[in-house]
Parts: structure tokens; C-alpha cells; sequence
């Protein structure tokens, strides 16, 4: 483990398997990881608590979605965190391109590096490389 960090982050999938990968690698590269397997959950903590990003996956079957979870961040937070998008739909199709298109943080296709993502994550934060 490289120290913490402390920056607190808002992990948002309805892949529990996902959620489990990602919390530990980003705990281990030093972040405080919550994690919220669906988008009525993150407004619930989002409600609660205040977090430095939000990383949340596009669609989320049989309840609302990463678009709708944007929105309430948006429209409701008074901070209002970086915002990352996940997806499964590659480039070019309409999720990526509304995704890209709404002033978001970053928008990654799965399966996603951990690597890269603690780059970019390090990166808007503001942290140098070497912590």
C-alpha cells in the first residue's frame, strides 16, 4: 500500500463482483472507497456525505441509471465532485457519445485498468504521481 491518500470516492455498479475488485485496488492505492451497488443507493450516501469523485457505471438494469445519478449530482449536491462514467458500450455508440457529451470527468469502457484509472483518478485530483 502506497499510504492513504484521503481522498474519499464513490464507487457505483450493479456488479457486485466489480465493486469488490475495484474497492480493494483503489483502497490499496490509497483512496477511501464507499460503494453503492445501484444509483438509488450512491443519492442515498451522496445525501449524507461528501465525497472528492463520483465513478459510476451507465446503465444499471431494473433501477435508475448512471445519467440519472449525474443529474441528482448536479442539480442537487452542494458540492459537486468530479464525475466519471463506466460503461460497457464502446466508443461511438449513442451511451459513450451522450456520456462524453455531458461535461463529465472521464468516461471508460469496461473492462477498465486499474492502472489508468488511478492515473486519471490522481490526475483530477490534483495528486502528484508519486504519492
Amino acid at each position: 500500500m502506497t499510504g492513504t491518500i484521503g481522498r474519499k470516492l464513490l464507487l457505483v455498479d450493479d456488479e457486485v463482483d466489480l465493486l469488490e475488485l475495484f474497492s480493494k485496488r483503489l483502497t490499496k492505492a490509497g483512496f477511501d472507497v464507499t460503494i453503492s451497488k445501484s444509483g438509488e443507493e450512491a443519492l442515498e450516501k451522496l445525501g449524507v456525505d461528501r465525497f472528492d469523485v463520483v465513478i459510476c457505471d451507465i446503465n444499471m438494469p431494473g433501477g435508475m441509471s448512471g445519467f440519472e445519478v449525474l443529474e441528482f449530482v448536479h442539480n442537487s449536491c452542494t458540492h459537486r465532485p468530479p464525475f466519471i462514467f463506466v460503461t460497457g458500450h464502446g466508443e461511438g455508440t449513442p451511451e459513450m457519445e451522450r456520456a462524453l457529451s455531458m461535461g463529465v470527468d472521464g468516461v471508460f469502457s469496461k473492462p477498465i485498468s486499474s492502472r489508468v484509472l488511478v492515473e486519471h483518478l490522481k490526475r483530477i485530483c490534483g495528486i502528484s504521481e508519486s504519492a
